[in-house]
């Protein structure tokens, strides 16, 4: 079955879209990665996830747009639009996420420092020993069916 030459433009776009997607997931997966400073496990754990994410898009982008014939301008697109995110938008991304990491490190340490100091303000207030020698001082005496055993 042959595809009208306004349908095959429009898949090559469509490629494209796909290659600077699956650009975008990579590149998003490798700044974690960099920044977290992962070890040779996890970054090949990184890498098997996005092979698998990139063989799932990709056949399914076959049978689904390319209603599963083999067109050798998919991968040209799918490559074109991979090098084109990498040029034009790769760094700015990738600056991106560095800020959104950062942002968040900052913010989980603030967090920290607060929860700390929260913890100690609420020990201070509460003064534990305090609070159990007033009830130690206040308690009810048990009652003497108690003692026997009796409820």
């Amino acid at each position: 079955m042959t595809l009208p030459v306004q349908a095959q433009f429009a898949l090559v776009l469509q490629s494209v879209l796909l290659g600077a997607g699956l650009a975008l997931f990579y590149d998003s997966l490798r700044a974690v990665r960099i920044y977290f400073r992962l070890g040779s496990v996890k970054t090949a754990l990184c890498d098997t996830v996005f092979c698998l994410v990139m063989l799932a898009a990709v056949f399914e982008f076959a049978i689904a747009r390319a209603a599963a014939q083999t067109r050798y301008y998919v991968p040209a697109g799918a490559a074109a639009g991979t090098w084109i995110y990498f040029t034009l938008l790769g760094s700015a991304v990738r600056a991106g996420w560095f800020a959104v990491l950062t942002a968040a490190e900052t913010l989980r340490r603030w967090l920290k420092k607060e929860r700390a100091k929260l913890h100690a303000l609420l020990c201070r207030a509460a003064n534990v020993e305090k609070i159990t020698g007033f009830t130690k001082k206040f308690a009810k005496p048990p009652s003497i069916f108690r003692r026997k055993g009796l409820k």
